[in-house]
């Protein structure tokens, strides 16, 4: 599997994370430059890749725990998440890709940060995590998914 995700996602090395955020319990990165395209609402904004997290992951600043998948519990329609995520400086380039024989993953940047994707040791059948490759629309976009027990 270490093979497959490194295969995947080596090229993006060299590339950004412009934005990072969150739907619910589900956290995104958008990655690469940045073009607007016209679709069915108007004109939109897209990077060519993005990384969608459904799985255990943390996010540290030189070795420390900056945040975590547990700062997404939301109180009171806040979580710290929300007030963390402004601390980071994008954009961060990516610097270096790695990946575990389980389907986890690490990418890190510059400035001594780095993103760790885990996968649980209880394996459901839910996705975990995705990599998109946007290729001009949303029909055509490839999509890596990693379940608890496959990768498509």
């Amino acid at each position: 599997m270490r093979d497959k995700i490194l295969f995947i996602m080596t090229h993006i090395i060299g590339s950004a994370i412009y934005k990072i955020g969150r739907a619910g319990d589900m956290v995104w990165l958008s990655i690469g430059e940045p073009s607007t395209t016209k679709g069915l609402r108007g004109r939109r904004t897209v990077y060519p890749y993005a990384i969608h997290l459904h799985c255990p992951w943390v996010f540290t600043y030189e070795g420390s725990v900056w945040m975590e998948d547990d700062d997404l519990s939301d109180i009171n329609g806040q979580s710290r998440f929300d007030y963390l995520i402004e601390g980071i400086p994008l954009p961060l380039r990516i610097v270096a890709v790695d990946a575990d024989e389980r389907g986890g993953f690490y990418l890190r940047f510059n400035g001594n940060w780095m993103l760790r994707a885990y996968i649980p040791q209880e394996k459901s059948e839910a996705e975990l995590w995705r990599f998109i490759e946007f290729m001009g629309s949303e029909e055509e976009s490839k999509h890596f998914v990693i379940s608890g027990s496959s990768m498509d």
